[in-house]
């Protein structure tokens, strides 16, 4: 019974992953749309090395995904990547779902309900929003939470020092925080301090990059009132439950419908009072926790009331991570999604002296119903969404020319996002600093209000001055030279569609095409620009276009007024040896952890995952 059940699992998540990702799947090309931005090179984000500019994003989780896409290539790593995630996610929430009903019903009961919840979680408009925007730490984060929830049942006293609980550290601060909720949830008081301070260590591999980023300072950021959830109609608050509210109602993969949509999660609200009754002290306690903060912070924050202590929160360092809200909507997602399994298969239970009527065990077939009508719905937005973008000729011959003559290169337009009109338009994070590598000086302008720098790259103010300047025909020479600029990449798009540097006799075009213009800096010396690794710039005339951080010993170095870093001598980047040294004791730790349970007695491990039979 329990190998047929993981068969049907697994089949059952299988499809749902491949209609979701389909697209992705059968043709080849970019994956561009808002966020989501997967080319045929992923670069290991500077962040990691405590470097910038990159101010939390892409951190820590896509170093490996850089190293795999120089092996096997950015476009099957990325799609690979997407699988593993979606399937994680309905295969750990079958996992927790069954164990959790296994204990108090038949084990087709509980199959069933498991099933129910995987397709569910899947179709659900929280998932299919952030799948189409490529919000993928939100994504990890998800799919961490059913293994997370499952380690704190079955080890309360010790979830924290969990692979689970180290797995959610390396996937991001949005996976560590649903983790720390996790581990507050079962944290006994006597435990709590130890509890606190073995998640602190295994999240440091992003707590501490990003300590030293924010203290490098020289960032603004958007109003953090932009980024409340939006509930356009009364019904829109009900919608939370199953992930609708996003603060951008346009990006929603499932949209209208208002009405349905509320009474789903009215249903599903009812499902989970049922199985409230049903679940144990321990599991009572993460759901609750997980509910509680999962829905109550983006409510309180959508509150008029109280979204100024909101709004003072998120500009804080240490609130940054909840300028958006409806991140957390995951949380309590997952949540939900157990105490209604819990709630169908009590509904199922046959033989009850209370009367309960057989049409009961029609539960989980009408929300497997609701669940069909929701990915319905959201299909042909994310089918839209994940269509690759064909990769003009123009971008292959001007990486290859970058390459060859390395340097710095200033993107325009001036803007953190663009609309591309490759193929059908599309929103994208704007795709020249993936394209020609780190040295790359681009926008971290969302353009949501007023002009804002959204990371610690220093050399901002500069870049802004030297686009700016450009815009309106003029070549900033002696700028673009002290910014170590040897190439000025233009996207055709709009804004600069009919942008030509081309009478200036200092700038050379080396490409044009309908998407792309390429542009090389007169032949004025410039100081090499150096890839950031291995963080060693030698010579009493190095520079880099590193933005100035901490670290830098040796003949030491001084900043520059355009925000780089001049050394004096020899300059060695010490926070990238801090940073491998946190990987090291974290990963040194879980598998010392590992080892020492699989040294365990056999009686001693029975009776540790005794719980865990009774599924």
């Amino acid at each position: 019974m329990r190998r047929s059940a993981a068969a049907l699992a697994i089949l059952t998540v299988g499809t749902l992953v491949a209609i979701l990702l389909w697209p992705a799947l059968v043709h080849g090309g970019v994956l561009a749309h808002r966020d989501l931005l997967i080319m045929d090179r992923i670069p290991a984000p500077r962040s990691w090395w405590w470097m910038g500019p990159d101010l939390g994003r892409r951190l820590p989780v896509f170093v490996p995904l850089a190293l795999a896409s120089d092996v096997v290539g950015g476009w099957l790593t990325g799609r690979a990547m997407l699988v593993i995630t979606l399937a994680a996610l309905g295969a750990g929430t079958f996992r927790l779902v069954r164990r959790a009903t296994g204990t108090t019903s038949s084990m087709r009961v509980a199959t069933t309900t498991a099933l129910t919840a995987s397709v569910l979680v899947l179709c659900s408009p929280f998932i299919t929003t952030r799948l189409s925007i490529g919000h993928l730490t939100t994504l990890w984060a998800v799919a961490a939470l059913p293994f997370l929830i499952d380690a704190g049942l079955r080890r309360p006293t010790d979830v924290a020092r969990s692979g689970a609980a180290t797995m959610a550290a390396v996937l991001g601060f949005v996976s560590g925080i649903y983790s720390l909720v996790v581990i507050l949830a079962v944290a006994r008081r006597r435990r709590a301090a130890a509890s606190l301070g073995s998640w602190a260590l295994r999240n440091s591999v992003w707590l501490l990059p990003g300590m030293f980023l924010q203290a490098q300072g020289a960032t603004t950021l958007a109003d953090p009132a932009t980024f409340r959830p939006r509930f356009p109609t009364g019904w829109g608050v009900l919608g939370l439950v199953i992930g609708r509210g996003y603060w951008d109602p346009g990006a929603e993969a499932l949209r209208g419908h208002d009405v349905v949509v509320a009474a789903v999660g009215l249903t599903l609200v009812g499902c989970a009072a049922l199985g409230w009754r049903r679940a144990s002290t321990d599991l009572r306690r993460i759901t609750g926790w997980s509910l509680a903060i999962g829905y109550g912070v983006p409510l309180l924050s959508a509150a008029p009331a109280l979204s100024t202590v909101h709004g003072w929160l998120a500009r804080t360092p240490l609130g940054a991570p909840l300028r958006e809200p409806h991140r957390l909507v995951g949380l309590g997602l997952v949540a939900l999604v157990v105490l209604v399994s819990l709630g169908v298969a009590d509904l199922c239970s046959p033989g009850r002296a209370d009367g309960r009527v057989r049409w009961m065990a029609l539960a989980p077939v009408a929300l497997l119903g609701a669940s069909s009508w929701l990915l319905v719905g959201a299909l042909p937005t994310v089918h839209t969404r994940l269509a690759p973008l064909p990769v003009p000729a123009s971008w292959v011959e001007a990486q290859r020319m970058v390459s060859a003559e390395p340097g710095g290169v200033l993107a325009l337009p001036w803007s953190e996002y663009v609309l591309l009109e490759i193929g059908k338009p599309r929103v994208v994070y704007n795709p020249l600093a993936d394209l020609f590598g780190p040295e790359t000086l681009a926008s971290s302008d969302p353009q949501l209000g007023p002009p804002v720098n959204e990371s610690a790259d220093r050399r901002a103010a500069s870049g802004a001055a030297a686009a700016a300047a450009l815009s309106s025909h003029q070549v900033p020479m002696d700028l673009l030279h002290r910014l170590g600029i040897r190439w000025i990449a233009v996207l055709r798009v709009e804004g600069v569609s009919s942008l030509d540097l081309t009478t200036s006799a200092d700038l050379q075009r080396t490409i044009t095409s309908a998407s792309l213009d390429l542009y090389r800096v007169g032949s004025t010396p410039i100081a090499e620009a150096r890839r950031p690794l291995p963080f060693v710039v030698t010579g009493s005339r190095g520079r880099t276009d590193v933005p100035w951080t901490w670290g830098w010993v040796g003949g030491g170095a001084h900043e520059t007024p355009e925000g780089l870093l001049a050394a004096d001598g020899t300059a060695v980047f010490l926070p990238a040896v801090g940073t491998l040294a946190t990987y090291g004791a974290v990963g040194a730790a879980s598998i010392r952890r590992y080892r020492r349970r699989r040294r365990r007695p056999v009686g001693v491990r029975a009776t540790v995952l005794q719980p865990e039979s009774g599924g």
